[in-house]
């Protein structure tokens, strides 16, 4: 895995045009600046949020693709996922689907292609890295989510269902499936009493007293700590950035490339409410992946005291 840090600051960053022009002579559409926009690709409208970390150096920087339900809309999306985007650094696109409040004008698996574009631009442009892009969709969003993560491959590690159809057949990511309480029947047969968790890879739920929609309070303290088992996991090529900025007397970039990962410390050492099942496995998740990771928690910690002193 190579690293793809941003080593550019923002006033010297050169802008990498968006794929999907016709034409050569075709003029580069507007780059997406960080917060949130709205940008046309290949015919198809997507609202993005990214993070301000995005603008300067950073670690290893995320990409969520999100396909919304029938009736939704991609401002909505844009807004809801904005302080898990912040948080967690990661960019999240939301294409208008041809089911939404206001219909999009491509049809699913045009969607899906332009999508390629749109991901490789953005790790052109910000630097976020290529083996993480994760993929989510809700009710009629979940087949393209599928159909998405299933052709992206190993490049997708995350896959967050909400309130659609059976994903016993997925395999590759790891899962997580929310639904509301009538919907236990959607969680497939590796659910018992509408949960599951760590059950081949999967983490499925009935979220009580919620319905068909997109569960966010369950879903942020899932992202939290995956993503910072999958950060702290690949933290040594992390490192060995940080490192190198310390020897080029940069201490203020050193720790701006650090963030994320030592981001991912703190939320796996947190504790949340341990009367809701979901979030007393997220407790038990989090103590068993601080012991598998002990070695590079404890090299991450050693690096960090050091910045601290440098400051």
């Amino acid at each position: 895995m190579k690293p793809f840090f941003r080593l550019l600051c923002a006033a010297t960053l050169i802008l990498v045009p968006f794929v999907g022009l016709k034409g050569a002579d075709a003029p580069a559409p507007p780059a997406p600046a960080t917060g949130d926009s709205t940008i046309t690709r290949s015919r198809v409208n997507l609202a993005l949020h990214i993070p301000a970390a995005a603008a300067g150096e950073h670690g290893p920087l995320g990409v969520l693709i999100f396909f919304g339900g029938v009736g939704d809309s991609i401002e909505y999306y844009q807004k809801a996922f904005t302080p898990a985007a912040d948080a967690l650094d990661l960019v999240v696109v939301v294409p208008q689907m041809p089911w939404f409040a206001k219909r999009g004008e491509v049809e699913a698996k045009g969607v899906l292609q332009a999508l390629d574009g749109v991901a490789a631009s953005i790790e052109s442009q910000f630097h976020s890295d290529p083996d993480l892009r994760l993929v989510g969709g809700a009710s009629a969003g979940g087949p393209p989510a599928h159909d998405l993560a299933k052709k992206w491959g190993a490049r997708v590690p995350f896959l967050l269902l909400h309130s659609t159809l059976d994903s016993a057949w997925v395999k590759g990511p790891r899962l997580l499936h929310l639904v509301g309480r009538n919907e236990t029947a959607w969680l497939g047969t590796d659910a018992h009493g509408g949960q599951g968790f760590d059950v081949h890879e999967k983490d499925l739920y009935a979220v009580p007293d919620e319905d068909h929609q997109v569960h966010f309070k369950h879903m942020q303290p899932w992202l939290e700590t995956e993503l910072s088992a999958w950060r702290i996991a690949v933290s040594e090529r992390t490192l060995r950035v940080v490192e190198e900025k310390l020897k080029q007397n940069q201490p203020r970039e050193a720790g701006a490339i650090l963030h994320s990962t030592k981001e991912a410390v703190r939320f796996l050492s947190a504790t949340l409410d341990g009367n809701d099942p979901f979030f007393a496995f997220q407790n038990k998740r989090r103590k068993e992946l601080r012991e598998k990771y002990q070695k590079e928690i404890q090299a991450i910690e050693t690096i960090r005291l050091r910045l601290k002193i440098v400051f």
